[in-house]
C-alpha cells in the first residue's frame, strides 16, 4: 500500500537542481529561473508563471518562493521607512493546493 504525498513532500524528494532548473514551484511554475551568481550557488531568482510576480529560491527553503508585502510605513516625505514581508511557498494568483 503506498502512502499518500503532499504535493511540497514530493517537491523536497527532488534534488535542489531540478526543483531549480526545471522551474518547479507548488502550484507554479518559473519562467526564466537563473543561478542568483553567488559562490556558494544559494540563491536563485526568476518569474512565477502565473502572476508574473518575481521568485526566489534559496538554498535553505529548498522551494521557489513568493515574498508578500504586509505592511509599508513612509516617511511624510513620501520615502519609505520600513516594510514588513513573508515568503509564501505557493503562488497566491495560482491553482489551489490541495493535498
Amino acid at each position: 500500500m503506498q502512502e499518500h504525498q503532499s504535493t511540497e513532500e514530493k517537491l523536497r524528494n527532488l534534488p535542489l537542481k531540478e526543483i531549480r532548473e526545471r522551474g518547479i514551484g507548488l502550484n507554479f511554475d518559473v519562467k526564466e529561473p537563473k543561478d542568483g551568481h553567488r559562490l556558494d550557488n544559494s540563491l536563485w531568482f526568476g518569474i512565477c508563471t502565473s502572476c508574473k510576480e518575481p521568485v526566489t529560491s534559496s538554498l535553505h527553503d529548498r522551494l521557489w518562493m513568493h515574498n508578500i508585502t504586509l505592511s509599508i510605513k513612509y516617511h511624510d516625505s513620501g520615502h519609505i521607512l520600513s516594510r514588513e514581508s513573508k515568503q509564501i511557498d505557493y503562488c497566491p494568483l495560482g491553482a489551489p493546493v490541495l493535498d
